[in-house]
């Protein structure tokens, strides 16, 4: 009778038999299980689930039957009051039936216990609907995990990143955590890459090898040798994630823009977030360097010279930029613009230290600003920490000549 009643409802005979042979069902006598079985089918085709949502959720957690729905209904309303949108949660128990299972009392301790650990509430809810297992464990059993993940080599700084920007993370198992980690060790990273990687990315860890090697194979294709995506990857492990049009749409607007399809894979090379800048950002902070008095075309030989130069921010340039016009020095990021990186607060002192000692600093000699702080000690008799003391920068007030 009982085994009728599944057939008829869409179960497979495989799919009776698991059912049958769980614990469950060999505690309770058939005309109690078809009772419960009608009541939670008929509360969850209400709810809009499907008929292969309803087996999903009956042959995972089989115990559920024993269950009465207004206890379902309650943890529903707790999640609810919480926070948490009624379709997130019905989302959530689709993908994790074991929710339904949770002990009402024991909830409020584990988000408690979140809550403790650094978590804010937005986060918690990012992690019922993401990864909605980590529920399932007791507050000894988050801990346990916690405690793995720090022996395994991971900060405490990247386990809550990790399980904050992706929750999936901490529900895998730690011989899956080995072999995930184990596969990128054949490209060439070492182990401690893959964890720095995947402590930026944690979804690192959910693509296949044939997935990580269609994306070296593509990278190739555009003219990246491996030794530049193991260096971009590491800095950036997030391109690995793109997908071919994304980037070859980047690839379009670069060349677009006056950079060729080399120049352009050189850079990237170098700063591999020319691979992220979406194109309005980048075309809005390159006008912003041609609102500071240069030309399109000298702001292209800036970025081919040194690709990071574009990241400094609009505050930043403009305090470099008003600082080396006033002492002559208009053309520096154009002509040597690794030079430019250095603070204006050193370059300040430097230069009038030298005035001061009656040096001529014009843009002919200006390498004497730059050199390391070692030699500059040796040539000139003065070292960093007492230049920046006796000749201050102060910024309010903008430079003095």
């Amino acid at each position: 009778m009982l085994e009728k009643e599944l057939l008829d409802f869409g179960f497979t005979k495989e799919e009776v038999d698991k059912f049958l042979n769980s614990d469950f069902c060999k505690r309770n006598n058939d005309r109690y299980i078809i009772i419960k079985f009608k009541i939670l089918v008929k509360w969850l085709s209400d709810l809009n689930f499907s008929v292969d949502n309803i087996k999903y959720v009956l042959l995972s957690v089989p115990r559920l039957l024993g269950y009465k729905v207004d206890n379902f209904n309650e943890k529903i309303n707790f999640f609810i009051n919480y926070g948490i949108d009624q379709n997130s949660i019905l989302t959530s128990i689709k993908s994790q039936p074991s929710i339904l299972g949770l002990s009402l009392d024991t909830l409020p301790e584990k988000i408690k216990f979140l809550e403790s650990l650094g978590f804010k509430k937005v986060n918690i809810i990012y992690m019922f609907k993401k990864a909605p297992g980590i529920f399932t464990y007791s507050v000894k059993g988050i801990s346990e995990r916690l405690d793995k993940l720090a022996a395994y080599g991971f900060s405490n700084k990247q386990i809550f990143n990790m399980i904050r920007c992706s929750p999936v993370f901490f529900n895998t198992s730690f011989e899956k955590l080995e072999e995930r980690i184990g596969k990128f060790l054949v490209y060439g990273y070492s182990r401690d890459d893959v964890k720095k990687m995947v402590s930026k990315f944690p979804n690192l860890l959910i693509y296949s090898k044939s997935y990580i090697d269609h994306q070296f194979n593509f990278y190739y294709s555009l003219g990246f040798n491996h030794e530049d995506i193991l260096k971009m990857s590491k800095k950036v492990p997030e391109i690995l994630s793109f997908k071919e049009k994304t980037v070859n749409d980047k690839l379009s607007y670069f060349i677009s823009f006056g950079y060729s399809n080399d120049e352009f894979v050189k850079m990237a090379s170098v700063n591999p977030h020319y691979l992220y800048y979406r194109p309005e950002y980048f075309t809005k902070r390159f006008n912003y360097f041609v609102s500071l008095g240069y030309t399109k075309d000298e702001v292209l030989s800036m970025t081919k010279s040194m690709p990071s130069i574009i990241d400094f921010s609009p505050e930043t340039l403009k305090e470099k930029v008003e600082f080396y016009d006033s002492i002559g020095f208009h053309q520096l990021p154009i002509v040597c613009p690794k030079d430019f990186i250095q603070s204006v607060s050193l370059s300040y002192a430097r230069y009038m230290y030298l005035k001061e000692k009656g040096i001529d600093v014009d843009f002919n000699h200006f390498k004497m600003i730059f050199i390391g702080n070692n030699r500059f000690k040796t040539k000139y008799g003065i070292a960093k920490e007492e230049l920046l003391e006796k000749y201050p920068y102060k910024k309010e007030k903008g430079f003095e000549r």
